[in-house]
C-alpha cells in the first residue's frame, strides 16, 4: 500500500486551498474568499467579508 508523504499532502492541499480562493465566491454573500493564517484552528479560508478594515 502506498501512502502520500507528510510533506505530499501539505503541498497538495496548499494548493488545494488557493484555488478554492482563486474560483469560489462566499455561498452566503457571494463575496471572494480569503485565506487564513496558517495553523488558524478550524477553518482555511473565511468570507472577506468578516475582515476588519
Amino acid at each position: 500500500m502506498l501512502y502520500a508523504s507528510k510533506k505530499n499532502r501539505k503541498n497538495s492541499g496548499d494548493l488545494g486551498e488557493l484555488e478554492v480562493v482563486k474560483l469560489i465566491s462566499c455561498p452566503n454573500c457571494g463575496r471572494d474568499l480569503m485565506l487564513l493564517p496558517k495553523n488558524y484552528p478550524l477553518y482555511d479560508v473565511q468570507c472577506s467579508a468578516y475582515t476588519k478594515n
